[in-house]
């Protein structure tokens, strides 16, 4: 039975115990002025997002998502998959169900390729969505008290350890599947791996073992030339072409090598004799070779005494460890394919590992165990009131990161969007006020705005407008971490604001990966673990200040106790 939307506001007033004063507003009545009732409750409410899964259909919702400004915020993730996927697994023990909504999310997920913006974003504004809700295990995360949902207030801590569980299947296998896929991690072993565990196809690891045996015998030739010659057949006149191929094998050589504790993740803790064979095949080739085959084709272009016989082997060279990543295209494998209908089996069985578990066994304790980023401390934060949705460009509407730094010639400030994390992106403080303006109203506008970004950037915002009337709030609202601006509109005043973060760099940096959000440049990534070493010397500091403390309490102690008994001598 649906059941109207007036219903969710009782439910979470009853239900909802993590401090937050209800605000219920309809998302058709997003226009209108808050109540001073409405007002109050506002006050006392964080920016963080929040959901709450109801074992109840509400207006044909079953989560509702909670933020500042209404315990019904607008969305478009399919956030109802969740609650069907938590419920069937935790309630209801309907697994056949929850199979159905694991393959479900995740072919929803692995569908938001990068090909266009717009997809991607679907991605990114559910992935925020989630983090938020499972941040801290979950905390931010409220159940309906429902025999369908979550039965008592005393199993909602394991409904939520459950939720971080069954989310830490889908998101670790996203985070493969972006490697290997998105970032093109994948090469002729790991597809054979893939098809070689989905089903009993062993075409693909002939092909591997063929790769495998033509690396290594080209790579044997080569060191055997390079060893025949020896260093006194040096021909110094191929130096500018061996030190310049050096350098590209080493920049083909370098993302393998990178790589290698997602390769690990990939193939998982699984040891079986195959398993073994196409991994040691894989890491032979792309760790031990290539790294081989950088050293011995400098040596072999120096030997050489002919110009065109130089280049030639250069090309050979460079060749060489291309092997593996281009055979399964010219063999006309679908790797997306493949990986993909990998990636759904695993999480099955993953599934029904989980299945198996008590309640008791899912502790906070394993749940550390088995990922330390479970739960990981992440924010999502809608500081005015717009809609949780993608990318829509034709409307104007964009969701990504934010780069913020000076105007040129001192033409006012730019505040644009990048597809990656800059360093310029990075914010360390945002405090904000809002107009005054019609102040109840439910679509509040920023009036003041001043960033501290990590590049020591103070950057003040202030709005202008034809209408002396409206001024500034004097109340100033504050957060302070690491975030990044991911969406952002502007006219007189700031109409449109997001953001998404965490407390600090180590979780940011963590989130980011655990969640596989957008791409963090290096400039962005040196920024990020220097402010990770600056908050750690500052705490060594302060747990210096409190034991010096504390050994000088311990030092009056003494000293008192050694006058009393010294005044009781002399009274003796």
């Amino acid at each position: 039975m649906t059941l109207p939307l007036s219903a969710l506001e009782t439910l979470i007033t009853k239900d909802c115990q993590d401090g937050q004063s209800p605000l219920f507003l309809h998302p058709n009545e997003e226009g209108r002025d808050y109540t001073d009732d409405e007002m109050q409750s506002l006050m006392q409410r964080d920016f963080h997002s929040r959901l709450f899964l109801s074992g109840s259909n509400i207006g044909g919702k079953t989560v509702a998502m909670r933020t500042r400004f209404s315990d019904n915020h607008r969305y478009t993730s399919h956030l109802n998959i969740i609650r069907d996927f938590l419920k069937a697994s935790h309630a209801t023990n309907n697994f056949t169900a929850a199979k159905t909504n694991l393959t479900e999310l995740l072919s929803m997920c692995l569908q938001c390729t990068p090909n266009t913006n717009e997809s991607i974003s679907k991605y990114y504004t559910f992935a925020m969505t989630m983090a938020s809700a499972l941040s801290n295990c979950a905390e931010n995360t409220s159940f309906e008290i429902h025999p369908a949902m979550v039965k008592s207030q005393n199993d909602s801590d394991i409904a939520r350890r459950k939720l971080c569980l069954l989310m830490d299947i889908i998101f670790s296998k996203i985070a493969i599947y972006r490697f290997l896929v998105d970032e093109e991690g994948s090469n002729t072993f790991r597809v054979a791996f893939c098809r070689s565990k989905y089903n009993s196809d062993k075409k693909p690891l002939m092909f591997a073992i063929f790769s495998f045996l033509m690396q290594f015998c080209l790579t044997s030739y080569v060191v055997a030339e390079s060893i025949s010659s020896g260093l006194t057949s040096w021909n110094l006149k191929m130096l500018p072409l061996a030190l310049l191929t050096l350098v590209y094998s080493m920049m083909l050589v370098y993302p393998s090598i990178r790589d290698k504790d997602q390769a690990d993740a990939f193939y998982g803790k699984n040891w079986s004799c195959l398993t073994f064979f196409i991994r040691f095949m894989d890491y032979f080739v792309n760790q031990f070779l290539c790294t081989v085959l950088v050293v011995a084709g400098f040596v072999v272009i120096m030997i050489q005494e002919s110009y065109i016989e130089a280049v030639l082997n250069s090309a050979a060279l460079l060749f060489i460890p291309e092997i593996d990543d281009q055979l399964p295209g010219l063999m006309g494998f679908d790797e997306a394919a493949i990986i993909g209908n990998y990636i759904i089996s695993t999480s099955l069985k993953q599934f029904d590992k989980v299945c198996r578990m008590s309640d008791e066994e899912i502790t906070n304790e394993y749940l550390s165990e088995m990922n330390p980023s479970i739960g990981i401390d992440f924010g999502d934060y809608f500081l005015t009131n717009v809609p949780e949705q993608a990318s829509r460009p034709g409307n104007g509407e964009i969701l990504q990161p934010y780069q913020v730094k000076e105007g040129l010639d001192g033409l006012g400030h730019q505040i644009e969007p990048s597809n990656f994390v800059t360093d310029n992106c990075l914010i360390r403080k945002i405090e904000w006020s809002y107009t005054v303006f019609n102040p109840n109203t439910s679509k509040p506008r920023i009036g003041y705005l001043k960033i501290e970004t990590m590049t020591n950037e103070i950057i003040e915002i202030s709005g202008k407008g034809v209408d002396e009337n409206i001024v500034n709030s004097d109340v100033r609202h504050r957060l302070e971490g690491v975030f990044i601006i991911t969406q952002f509109q502007m006219s007189n005043h700031i109409i449109k604001l997001r953001l998404c973060g965490s407390k600090n760099a180590q979780s940011f940096m963590d989130a980011f990966d655990y969640y596989s959000l957008w791409g963090i440049a290096s400039s962005g990534m040196k920024l990020l673990k220097k402010e990770k070493q600056k908050v750690r010397r500052m705490d060594i500091n302060e747990l210096r200040i409190k034991k010096a403390g504390v050994k000088e309490t311990i030092d009056e102690q003494i000293m008192r106790e050694c006058h009393y008994v010294s005044m009781s001598d002399n009274s003796v």
